[in-house]
């Protein structure tokens, strides 16, 4: 994938930290079932009647000791008049986050160049050492982005 693409997806995927703060505000799933049930008045008798399930499911959905499918999670929003929005958001800027495993990886290998290197006496020069890095984070960047998850 090329720089430029990796910058515009970098930009539609704000990282958490560029997410609207009452986004942010908006608690866990299963706290906003029931402040929005509580606040339409609804009892969790009611909500499990509208989703065909049982008051105890709900209170486990609102206590978060359940793990809901999707299809439930749907059924509730529906039923709470609301829309269920599930969506990857990343931690840091992607563009971030490619740089610094591109360097990590940088580094390891061109450690491992200048000690193999060291051990036949001709390690090479810190600037070219520094080069070296440069042009691999680079290279790992533009042409082998995938190496970057390997081990």
């Amino acid at each position: 994938m090329e720089k430029l693409k990796i910058l515009q997806i970098s930009k539609k995927f704000k990282s958490i930290n560029r997410i609207a703060s009452w986004v942010k505000e908006l608690g866990n799933w299963h706290e906003q079932i029931r402040l929005i049930r509580e606040a339409l008045g609804m009892t969790q008798k009611q909500l499990a009647d509208r989703i065909n399930s049982t008051q105890k499911i709900v209170s486990r959905l609102e206590n978060n000791e359940t793990n809901p499918t999707i299809k439930t999670l749907t059924k509730v929003a529906n039923n709470l008049n609301c829309c269920l929005l599930i969506s990857f958001i990343p931690k840091t800027e992607i563009n971030s986050t490619i740089q610094k495993l591109a360097a990590r990886k940088a580094q390891q290998l061109v450690n491992q160049s200048a000690a193999n290197a060291a051990m036949e006496l001709q390690k090479p020069n810190n600037q070219i050492i520094l080069q070296s890095k440069d042009e691999l984070k680079n290279d790992l960047i533009n042409t082998r982005r995938s190496s970057l998850w390997e081990k």
